[in-house]
């Protein structure tokens, strides 16, 4: 697995540890939106003048629960190498995904980790990967399930933003990391502010029994 991998992981984690805790208080951001494709950078630490980004995008079912996300990391001066995959589980590993851009070519991405949020893809940068994505309309990412009822699922992402994100300036991390903090604030308020409204709610049907 490559150090940009393990970087990419680490925010799919993060990621979806955050979306278990609640998806309302996410909604909740307006500058910093995981349903539309995002760009966040950061500062080399060895060369300062250079920044590595990240552009993604979470993938959510109907009921707003996280089922995906596409992520590829590169240099302010290089070309992505990889385009990270989040599947959800359980997932066939030995077949790997399938990633293809409207009507083209088939790409194979091979399942390089998993955790309780999902299993995480890798696939190469190839036949001009970005500039399909760039001219695209929608990816979708095809998936099997284990045994004993083994069936071939898949989900869509729009295209759409994905060049605006990924030729624009994108977020700093540091700035990205104050918005988590106040987040994580809202959520706690959430979660506290529910937690009463539970309580409440079982003292009146006991006083009406």
């Amino acid at each position: 697995m490559s150090a940009n991998s393990k970087i990419l992981s680490k925010i799919f984690l993060a990621i979806g540890f955050f979306i278990a805790l609640g998806n309302t208080a996410q909604a909740q951001q307006q500058n910093f939106d995981p349903a539309e494709w995002i760009k966040v950078c950061n500062a080399n630490p060895t060369e300062p003048e250079k920044r590595h980004c990240i552009v993604s995008r979470d993938v959510r079912n109907p009921q707003g629960l996280l089922v995906g996300q596409i992520a590829l990391g590169h240099s302010a001066d290089t070309e992505p190498k990889q385009l990270s995959i989040l599947v959800p589980v359980p997932i066939l590993i030995s077949p790997g995904i399938a990633v293809r851009i409207d009507d083209g070519e088939v790409e194979i991405g091979k399942i390089t980790i998993c955790a309780l949020n999902g299993c995480f893809a890798e696939l190469e940068m190839k036949n001009d990967l970005v500039g399909r994505m760039k001219a695209g309309n929608n990816l979708r990412v095809f998936f099997k399930t284990p045994p004993p009822r083994v069936s071939e699922l898949s989900y869509t992402v729009s295209l759409k933003g994905f060049t605006a994100a990924f030729d624009g300036e994108g977020f700093n991390a540091e700035d990205q990391v104050a918005q988590q903090k106040q987040l994580d604030e809202r959520m706690l308020e959430i979660a506290e502010k529910k937690r009463k409204e539970h309580l409440e709610k079982l003292r009146k049907e006991q006083e009406q029994q």
